[in-house]
């Protein structure tokens, strides 16, 4: 099996190929003051029967990166490639400093431009930020944006003011009113119908920027939130597993660093 490793802010997702399908895909609370043990830990719990031949690391936590390698390849007896800007990206960035643009950005652009053929294409990934990446016509990565995620904005509103409350997306009801006379609907609506207000506001100015209309492919945890309240457009496919599939088949265009 192909081991996809996708550490984010606030957790890691672990995604297990058999071949190019994947068959398993797990999430696991980790951040940057994750130790060895706990990571070591959690494997156990999860993974002693799972079988592993090769495997890539996609971290935007400088921080968890050195911990996540030296476990997983203990655990599991193989030697993680680390996803970078000194890999073959196996696409054309408008960049002269790719080394910058985070590893989960970089596998998500990688993924969709193998696997949708659409030009220009535009990536959606919501979850503890939400990002934007641009492929335009002609197939090159041309940039992108970043704002915060939801969960962000309502733990941010819930820490640094004294009479809101600290709320959380898995609390969210069906249906958000607009205009509320509840504190805490209110707040919700101030940040999800908000947010995917914003998003879709975002993708049109983007569109506008390219000359035309874009295909735009969706990832993320929040994704279905952000899909649900865009009222005048939608997301035209939605791929939870995108950046693991961009993780496999980046490792794939370089596993003669790792198999000689």
């Amino acid at each position: 099996m192909f081991l996809a490793v996708d550490a984010g802010n606030t957790k890691v997702t672990f995604g297990f190929f058999d071949g190019d399908k994947i068959k398993h895909v797990e999430s696991v609370t980790c951040t940057a003051n994750t130790k060895c043990s706990d990571i070591e830990v959690m494997l156990k719990e999860r993974f002693t029967n799972f079988r592993v031949e090769h495997c890539m690391i996609s971290s935007v936590v400088d921080e968890l990166t050195e911990n996540l390698k030296n476990v997983v390849s203990e655990f599991f007896s193989v030697a993680p490639l680390v996803l970078s800007h000194k890999l073959n990206y196996g696409i054309n960035f408008k960049s002269e400093h790719p080394e910058k643009y985070g590893a989960d950005r970089v596998a998500n652009v990688h993924a969709a431009a193998k696997l949708y053929e659409q030009r220009p294409l535009i990536v959606i990934d919501s979850g503890s930020a939400t990002t934007f990446e641009v492929i335009d016509k002609n197939g090159d990565f041309s940039g992108g944006l970043i704002m915060p995620g939801m969960e962000l904005q309502l733990k941010v509103l819930g820490e640094k003011t004294s009479k809101l409350p600290s709320l959380s997306l898995k609390k969210l009801s069906d249906d958000i009113n607009i205009i509320s006379n509840d504190t805490e609907e209110a707040i919700y609506a101030g940040v999800v119908v908000a947010h995917a207000q914003a998003v879709q506001g975002l993708l049109k100015l983007c569109e506008q920027k390219l000359g035309e209309k874009a295909f735009v492919v969706g990832t993320g945890g929040n994704i279905n939130l952000v899909n649900k309240f865009m009222n005048e457009r939608k997301i035209d496919v939605i791929n939870p597993s995108l950046t693991l599939e961009g993780i496999r088949m980046i490792y794939e265009l370089n596993k003669l660093l790792v198999c000689g």
